[in-house]
């Protein structure tokens, strides 16, 4: 659940949204891990999101055309389009 608030805290920023229902329970555990990194900066949200994926492994199962530029995965345009590739 770390990814799920850490994704869109480095794209978005802090969440704005309204709390969904406890009725869309998956929705709302989404909307949680995302409420607990409020106040936490874009970048920093970023580099959290990439240490998980470099630490887990996940990373390099992302085929390298996929990356934008160049340069290690650390880089800043890598960090964001891991982070759109891992959502799909």
């Amino acid at each position: 659940m770390e990814l799920a608030g850490l994704g869109p805290q480095a794209r978005f920023g802090d969440n704005t949204t309204p709390e969904p229902s406890w009725w869309h329970i998956i929705d709302h555990i989404k909307w949680s891990a995302w409420n607990k990194k409020r106040g936490m900066s874009q970048e920093v949200a970023m580099e959290q999101f990439m240490d998980i994926l470099l630490i887990n492994g996940i990373i390099d199962k992302i085929p390298k055309e996929k990356w934008v530029g160049a340069g290690p995965p650390d880089h800043v345009h890598n960090v964001y389009t891991a982070s759109l590739i891992i959502k799909k």
